[in-house]
């Protein structure tokens, strides 16, 4: 701001203080490098992590789908064991249960 003297004692204050603000600026400018090169680091570490998540999301789907195909072919194994019993039986003469057959069935109760 004009003084009533000509001198301009803005702009040499600013003149002055110029080398500090520079100093301030560039100061700044470093901190928010810092932190961008943090943030870029935190979300590096997010990426692998959900890369991680999802890679074990996927073995636990393929552990649970062997798990589920060992169980089926459990199950048709007993399956076929029952048909073969059921054969066995139906061979040597005796009677053979049907489904909801419980009472009053010699196989099913032991006696002969």
């Amino acid at each position: 701001m004009p003084q009533l003297d000509g001198k301009d004692t803005a702009t040499s204050t600013l003149k002055k203080d110029q080398p500090s603000l520079c100093k301030l600026a560039e100061g700044a400018c470093m901190s928010l490098k810092e932190s961008n090169a943090a943030l870029v680091g935190a979300l590096e570490t997010i990426a692998v992590l959900q890369k991680t998540l999802e890679n074990e999301r996927q073995a636990h789907k393929a552990t649970r789908a062997q798990l589920i195909e060992q169980m089926e072919m459990r199950i048709a194994l007993q399956l076929d064991m029952v048909e073969l019993q059921m054969q066995t039986l139906r061979r040597l003469g005796q009677k053979v249960p049907t489904a909801g057959e419980t009472k009053g069935n010699d196989v099913l109760d032991g006696k002969d």
